[in-house]
C-alpha cells in the first residue's frame, strides 16, 4: 500500500516594503511614509507596496529599511516686549556768574 506524502502549501508573505524601478513620470510613498515624485526613468527606488503609486514597476523584492525617528523641533514664539523707557540724558548748562568789581576812590582833603 502506498503512503501519500502531504505536499506543503507554500505560504506567500506579502511585501510591504520593496524595490521598484521608475518608468518615467512617477510618484510613490517610500517605506518611511514620505511622498516622492519625479520624472526620471530607470531609477531603482524602495516603496511602500500598500500605498498608491504610478510610474513604478514593482520588482517584488522585499526591502528592509530603518526610518529616522522624527524629532520635535521647537517653534520659536516671539513674545512682544513693549517698554517705553525714556532715555533722557541730563544736559549740564552752566549758569553764568557775574563778578562785580568795585572801585573805591578815597578823596583825601589832607595837605
Amino acid at each position: 500500500m502506498a503512503t501519500a506524502t502531504p505536499t506543503p502549501t507554500p505560504s506567500v508573505t506579502p511585501i510591504f516594503c520593496g524595490s521598484g524601478v521608475t518608468t518615467g513620470g512617477y510618484y510613490y510613498t517610500d517605506c518611511c511614509g514620505n511622498f516622492v515624485q519625479g520624472a526620471d526613468a530607470n531609477v531603482i527606488v524602495t516603496l511602500d507596496y500598500t500605498k498608491p503609486s504610478n510610474g513604478v514597476t514593482k520588482l517584488n523584492v522585499p526591502f528592509s529599511t530603518v526610518c529616522p525617528t522624527p524629532t520635535n523641533t521647537p517653534t520659536p514664539t516671539n513674545t512682544p516686549t513693549t517698554s517705553n523707557t525714556p532715555s533722557v540724558t541730563p544736559t549740564f548748562t552752566p549758569t553764568p556768574t557775574t563778578h562785580y568789581t568795585h572801585h573805591y576812590s578815597i578823596k583825601c582833603g589832607c595837605l
